[in-house]
C-alpha cells in the first residue's frame, strides 16, 4: 500500500531517516493524479525537497490555474533560487488573479527592480492605481 500524505507528513516532521525517499516515491507515483498537489508540495518543502516542491506547485496550477497559494509559493521559491525571470512570470499571474493584493504587487515590483525593469515597475504601479 502506498504511503499516504499524512503518513509521510508525520515521518518528515519527526525526522524519519527514510521519509525523503518515501516522499520521492509517493510524489513520482502520483504525478498524473488530479488534485492534492498543493499539500504534497508543502510536505516536499518541509522535507527540503525543493525541486519536487516546485514540480508539485506547477501541477497544482495545472489542476487549477487560479490557485493563488501555488502561484505565491512558486514566486518565492524561484526568487530564492535566483530564477527571477520565471518568478516574474508567476508574479504577473498572481497580480492578475488578485489585483487588489498589495503583497502580490510588492512581490512583482521587487522582482522587476531586481532585474532593472524600471519601466515595467512604473507600468505596474500605474495599473494598480
Amino acid at each position: 500500500m502506498p504511503d499516504t500524505l499524512e503518513a509521510i507528513r508525520q515521518a518528515v516532521a519527526v525526522g524519519d531517516a527514510g521519509a525523503r525517499e518515501r516522499l520521492r516515491v509517493a510524489v513520482e507515483g502520483r504525478r498524473d493524479a488530479v488534485g492534492g498537489h498543493l499539500e504534497w508540495a508543502r510536505v516536499c518543502e518541509a522535507a527540503g525537497e525543493f525541486g519536487l516542491a516546485l514540480s508539485e506547485y506547477q501541477l497544482a496550477l495545472r489542476d487549477d490555474a487560479h490557485d493563488v497559494a501555488a502561484l505565491g509559493r512558486l514566486v518565492e521559491l524561484l526568487e530564492e533560487r535566483g530564477d527571477l525571470e520565471r518568478a516574474i512570470q508567476y508574479a504577473e499571474r498572481l497580480v492578475a488573479e488578485v489585483p487588489a493584493d498589495e503583497q502580490a504587487l510588492e512581490m512583482l515590483v521587487r522582482l522587476l527592480v531586481a532585474t532593472e525593469a524600471f519601466g515595467r515597475v512604473r507600468e505596474e504601479l500605474d495599473r494598480a492605481r
